[in-house]
């Protein structure tokens, strides 16, 4: 997504995991063995949910999209 561009909330799958450090954020999948960070290139699979299927947090804003699936480009 490029800067400017729609936010919408990112619900991802059960025991995933995500830490904020500062202005990093880090995604880890229950394995450990996808390591998402701020600024990494990702394809998401998955898509919308409409209001009354999920129950948002306090923080979630805008749309919500549930990943079923991720794929990481290398750089």
């Amino acid at each position: 997504m490029e800067d400017g561009g729609p936010t919408h909330s990112v619900l991802w799958p059960v025991e995933w995991t995500a830490e904020v450090a500062g202005t990093e954020a880090v995604i880890r999948d229950p394995t450990g063995d996808m390591t998402i960070r701020t600024g990494d290139e990702v394809e998401l699979a998955g898509g919308f949910l409409s209001e009354g299927q999920y129950e948002p947090q306090r923080c979630a804003t805008g749309a919500a999209w549930q990943v079923v699936g991720v794929m990481r480009h290398e750089q």
